[in-house]
């Protein structure tokens, strides 16, 4: 199957923000920003995101989204995996949109940019384009989000799972259109140019160190290793047959 993203060459590690330094979108997104501008600078770093979670694990708990199109039936109790990232997630990723990406000056302005998955696309806008339409999350309003880009689809919960319908929203939500909570538990997204992911590792975590040295860090791993405890049940269980297979054949 086709994944969405690129795995190769790509570090990540969660850090989470103390909610007494950290209270709202605008100190969150402060962070992240001049995080990434001490990390992007740095020999070996090909670009650097944030986001709440990265596939193929986004277990987050989906929500409900309204749109201007007119209802469609199909979609009245829809609920769809909503998501805060910031700017740099998707080519961090590698991951392939139609239209373009976030940038850290609509984000900063509130103009709330969007990139929504193929698949989502497909069931709000069928046989028209995304690009230019009003969204938004949670609870109903005359305020949207605009959708700026299409992102190829992403599995939520394995490789051996349906697409997930998905949206990207900014780090700072757009006035009168509230998003649910401050997204203070972000996943640091780099992309190495070299590969060589243990000897950036300590440089990324020292700088965070510096930024901000309350800010805990945790479960350092490359995207390689996401993918493949994503796949850990069917790597079980087909280690299972051949075992069997091979005592079968031995027997006979």
């Amino acid at each position: 199957v086709q994944s969405g993203f690129d795995a190769s060459r790509v570090l990540t590690m969660a850090v989470s923000l103390p909610a007494a330094r950290y209270t709202d979108d605008r100190a969150v997104a402060r962070f992240a920003e001049q995080l990434a501008n001490q990390v992007q600078g740095l020999p070996d770093v090909q670009g650097m995101g944030f986001g709440e979670q990265v596939p193929p694990e986004l277990s987050t708990g989906c929500t409900g989204v309204m749109t201007q199109a007119v209802r469609r039936e199909e979609m009245r109790h829809a609920c769809i995996i909503t998501l805060r990232v910031a700017p740099g997630y998707f080519e961090a990723l590698g991951m392939r949109i139609d239209g373009r990406t976030p940038a850290w000056a609509d984000t900063n302005a509130g103009a709330g940019p969007v990139v929504v998955t193929r698949a989502l696309a497909r069931q709000l806008w069928p046989n028209e384009s995304a690009i230019g339409k009003g969204i938004r999350c949670c609870q109903n309003g005359d305020t949207w989000y605009r959708v700026v880009g299409v992102a190829e689809d992403v599995r939520g919960n394995g490789f051996d799972q349906p697409v997930t319908p998905a949206v990207f929203f900014p780090m700072i939500a757009v006035e009168n259109a509230p998003l649910e909570g401050t997204p203070r538990y972000l996943e640091v997204i780099v992309r190495s140019r070299s590969g060589s992911l243990a000897a950036l590792a300590p440089a990324v975590r020292r700088a965070i160190t510096e930024l901000d040295p309350a800010v805990p860090i945790a479960n350092e791993r490359s995207m390689e290793q996401v993918v493949a405890r994503s796949m850990v049940k069917r790597t079980f269980t087909l280690i299972l047959v051949g075992i069997a297979s091979g005592m079968a054949l031995l027997l006979s």
